[in-house]
């Protein structure tokens, strides 16, 4: 008995690569275009299926031979396999290559055992989905525009983002050179604040706690300049809030 199955697989300038396992591929030119599953794998099963039935309403086993048809004359076929994989038009010099196992009594008992379970042709209506797939259209149409918009804003707005944080940084570092000159002044606390308040703006992930830096840094000219606590206050508020954001 021959198990066929039947595969379409590319066209004409491709080809078909039929390794012995894995899965099948089809290149164009020397480019991998894109795989199959394996017909012989497939093939495996209803050659199984074949033998089953048999014996289970004849009650005898007969050899079974998987055969994969390439239904497409075009397609070039690379067969890197010795399962049988044939043209649609070669079924006929291939079958005759074998003989009979069984007995002709025997290949009618298997012929009628099949018609008497051949299951009824069933009527697999068509759906037209014409409608739907132009209301996709319509609808793609319509928010393509829509999207490319939100892509150049996306494009402008991550460009304000990266120049407005160059603008934080260097007026970071303005700042914070102003700082070190009265900073020297008040000791290595006073450095130590300095560079902490650098190291943390400079760092910052985000424009919000870059500012709070900024500002911490200058709240720090001022207290080194007036010794307010309040200016003092605010710097280490500042600080400790701008560093929980960048650090968190």
């Amino acid at each position: 008995m021959f198990v066929c199955e039947v595969k379409n697989y590319g066209r004409s300038g491709q080809t078909l690569v039929i390794p012995d396992t894995g899965d099948w591929e089809i290149y164009e030119e020397d480019k991998f275009l894109k795989s199959k599953p394996s017909a012989f794998v497939q093939n495996e099963r209803h050659c199984n299926a074949t033998a089953a039935f048999i014996k289970e309403h004849l009650g005898i086993q007969v050899p079974i031979i998987p055969v994969v048809i390439i239904a497409n004359d075009e397609v070039a076929i690379d067969r890197q396999t010795q399962n049988a994989v044939i043209r649609a038009g070669d079924i006929y010099s291939f079958v005759e290559n074998w003989q009979d196992a069984v007995d002709y009594r025997t290949q009618r008992q298997i012929v009628q055992a099949f018609e008497e379970n051949m299951l009824d042709v069933n009527d697999f209506p068509v759906k037209l989905n014409r409608d739907r797939a132009g209301y996709l259209n319509s609808v793609i149409e319509e928010l393509v525009p829509y999207l490319q918009a939100n892509e150049k804003i996306a494009v402008e707005l991550t460009k304000m983002h990266a120049q407005g944080m160059t603008f934080s940084k260097i007026l970071m570092m303005i700042i914070a050179v102003l700082c070190m000159i009265p900073a020297i002044d008040s000791g290595i606390l006073g450095i130590g604040f300095v560079v902490c308040c650098l190291l943390i703006v400079y760092c910052a992930r985000s424009t919000l706690a870059t500012i709070l830096g900024c500002v911490s840094l200058v709240c720090l000219i001022a207290v080194f300049l007036t010794e307010s606590p309040a200016f003092l206050a605010v710097a280490i508020i500042g600080t400790v809030i701008s560093g929980r954001m960048t650090f968190k």
